[in-house]
């Protein structure tokens, strides 16, 4: 969705699918997202919406998986 957005706008970063990963890999481990994040905002003033959910809904993910995870272990545990 990175690359319909933004890639006309900033070609570095969101180009293809592969460059779009790479950003938003680096957005979800907030490596510099503010770099990224506020090149974009400068043009559209809802890509902050597509950061902020996108940072949400990932973290949630991944939480729910380690969780997941604990609960299995902790179940092999018994």
């Amino acid at each position: 969705m990175g690359s319909i957005l933004f890639g006309e706008d900033d070609p570095e970063r969101w180009a293809d699918l592969g460059i779009s990963l790479i950003t938003l890999f680096q957005v979800l481990t907030l490596s510099s997202w503010e770099n990224v994040m506020l090149p974009m905002q400068a043009i559209y003033w809802w890509a902050w919406i597509y950061f902020f959910s996108f940072i949400s809904i990932c973290s949630i993910t991944i939480l729910n998986l380690v969780i997941a995870i604990l609960v299995d272990v902790v179940n092999h545990q018994k």
